[in-house]
C-alpha cells in the first residue's frame, strides 16, 4: 500500500468508515484528491467517500477549491447534496451501495453524539516530557496534543 494510500484509510477508519487490519487509524486531513487517487489502489474508498462528503466534509481538506477545479466532481456532490439524481453512479459505484455506507454513517455519527462526550484530563509532565510530547505531535503531522495521546494510547493498549 502506497503512502497516500496508507493516509487515506487510516483517516477513513479512524472515521469508522472503513476496517484494515494492516493501517491504525489516525486523524489526518486529507483531500478529495487524495482519496480519488487513493482509491485506484483501494477501491473501498469509492463507496465510502460520498458518505463523508454528504455528513463529514470537514475531514476534507481544500474541498471547495477541488471543486471548483473539477466540473464533473463538482456536478457529482451537488447532486448527493440535494439528492436529485439518486439512481446516480459515483464514479461506477452504484447509487444503492454508496447511499447504504452513507445512512449507516450518518446513523454513526448521531449516536456518537449522543453517547460519547470528551473529558478533561489534567496531567502533570515534567518540561522535558513536554517538549517530547510536542515533538511526537510534530513528527506526527502536527496532530495536536491530545491526538498524540489518544494515538499512543491505541497503539500501546493492551
Amino acid at each position: 500500500m502506497n503512502a497516500n494510500t496508507e493516509k487515506v484509510v487510516q483517516r477513513l477508519a479512524y472515521e469508522g468508515l472503513l476496517t484494515s487490519n494492516t493501517v491504525l487509524p489516525r486523524k489526518r486531513r486529507i483531500t478529495v484528491q487524495e482519496a480519488l487517487a487513493a482509491a485506484e489502489e483501494e477501491p473501498r474508498i469509492l463507496e465510502v467517500l460520498p458518505a463523508v462528503l454528504l455528513y463529514k466534509p470537514s475531514i476534507l481538506a481544500g474541498l471547495e477549491k477541488d471543486l471548483k477545479k473539477d466540473r464533473k466532481l463538482a456536478r457529482l456532490v451537488e447532486n448527493l447534496r440535494l439528492g436529485t439524481n439518486p439512481e446516480m453512479d459515483f464514479f461506477g459505484i452504484p447509487a444503492r451501495d454508496y447511499l447504504k455506507a452513507a445512512e449507516h454513517f450518518r446513523r454513526c455519527l448521531s449516536e456518537k453524539k449522543a453517547a460519547q462526550k470528551s473529558m478533561v484530563l489534567n496531567l502533570r509532565v515534567s518540561p522535558e516530557e513536554l517538549k517530547k510530547i510536542k515533538r511526537l505531535s510534530e513528527a506526527m503531522g502536527g496532530i495536536g496534543l491530545s491526538e498524540t495521546i489518544r494515538t499512543l494510547i491505541h497503539e500501546k493498549a493492551l
